[in-house]
């Protein structure tokens, strides 16, 4: 499912949008934000969820792109599900608990 797209997550980012150098990790980091979000909610995607899946999408590629090391220079950004708190904030609605 796309939730933003590689032009957003470059505005986002303060990426010039003619500057190319750079498409390719972006892209695969847009991926993977997207192929996460998808993982960690439960929820079936409706209209009304979009704006949030965009906004955590861009916040994950933000993450990605400056914070590559969190998890060793600032584990208080990370949370048991490894998604940065802001994230995991906007996303909290659209999962379900699973019990073990």
């Amino acid at each position: 499912m796309i939730y933003a797209t590689l032009a957003e997550v470059k505005e986002h980012l303060r990426y010039e949008p003619s500057d190319t150098s750079n498409d390719a990790t972006l892209s695969a980091y847009l991926a993977a934000a997207e192929q996460a979000i998808t993982q960690y909610i439960t929820d079936t995607v409706t209209d009304d969820m979009k704006q949030s899946l965009k906004v955590a999408t861009l916040l994950l590629c933000g993450y990605f792109d400056i914070d590559r090391n969190a998890e060793q220079d600032r584990p208080e950004l990370v949370t048991m599900s490894g998604l940065p708190y802001s994230v995991q904030l906007l996303l909290t609605p659209y999962r379900k608990p699973t019990a073990v």
